[in-house]
């Protein structure tokens, strides 16, 4: 599959497209009005650099990509099978699809966008690895300037995966974590909520090292409309 490196200047797209790869570090990616979807993993994995200038359209992630841009416009959708990590931000929308993966952040980190919407059999990979260094530096934190739009259900319940690191960001128990205290953490922040219930999601504790007693549950602290 097609290559596309981005140094300097500008890519520009000429109707939807599908590549296996996009290195992008410097310059401006320009989607117009298109999908540019990417295919890529392991070694062909895609990545978008922190100097990179993302504007219009849409990137549709089928494959994975580190998405790292500090300026952006384009909508970002995590398709199935897809997974979108790094700690970018774009005015755009984020979805994320049935299968399809947010591993936001940079163990752990935050990831900035315009609105989201978390579909039934979506993932939000959540990572942990201080109980006190706070949203964004302690665990992953998704930043939603504007709507969130929880579009799951009870039968399709849009799954947050539970993940502890030690501090070296290791897969393992989290330092100080008491079975039998009770703890709470914001792992997003928005202006709205829509869809709101606790029941339209579950929880994946398979890569959680530590023993707790109890159970996770989701709240949150505005209106749902």
């Amino acid at each position: 599959g097609a290559t596309a490196n981005v140094t300097s200047g500008t890519l520009s797209t000429g109707g939807n497209e599908t590549i296996t790869k996009l290195n992008a570090i410097g310059g401006t990616v320009n989607l117009t009005d298109d999908t540019l979807t990417l295919t890529g993993t392991g070694g062909n994995a895609s990545s978008v650099g922190t100097s990179v200038t993302v504007t219009g359209g849409t990137i549709s992630v089928a494959g994975v990509l580190d998405y790292e841009a500090t300026s952006g416009s384009s909508a970002l959708t995590i398709a199935s099978g897809g997974t979108l990590t790094g700690a970018g931000t774009t005015t755009g929308k984020l979805t994320v699809q049935s299968g399809g993966n947010l591993a936001l952040g940079n163990s752990p980190g935050t990831m900035s966008v315009g609105s989201a919407d978390w579909l039934g059999g979506g993932t939000y990979s959540w990572e942990i690895n201080s109980l006190t260094g706070g949203a964004g530096d302690g665990w992953d934190l998704l930043d939603v300037n504007g709507l969130l739009d929880i579009k799951s259900t009870e039968a399709s319940p849009f799954v947050i995966a539970l993940i502890s690191l030690t501090s070296e960001n290791a897969a393992g128990p989290l330092a100080g974590f008491d079975a039998n205290s009770n703890y709470s953490f914001a792992i997003a922040y928005f202006d709205s909520i829509s869809g709101f219930a606790s029941n339209k999601f579950a929880f994946d504790t398979s890569a959680f090292g530590s023993a707790f007693n109890g159970s996770w549950s989701l709240m949150t602290s505005l209106d749902t409309g």
